[in-house]
């Protein structure tokens, strides 16, 4: 269940290249979360 809850909390995730070949994943760095932003109802 969480899966599917936070499937529906993020629009997308983008992880930008390496500066070199062979370096080592910094996911803080090279990693962007767009968040879903909450629908207004009435």
């Amino acid at each position: 269940m969480k899966r599917d809850l936070i499937r529906l909390a993020i629009d997308r995730v983008t992880v930008t290249r390496a500066p070199y070949r062979g370096a080592k994943f910094n996911g803080d760095a090279r990693c962007a979360i767009a968040w879903a932003e909450p629908e207004l109802t009435r």
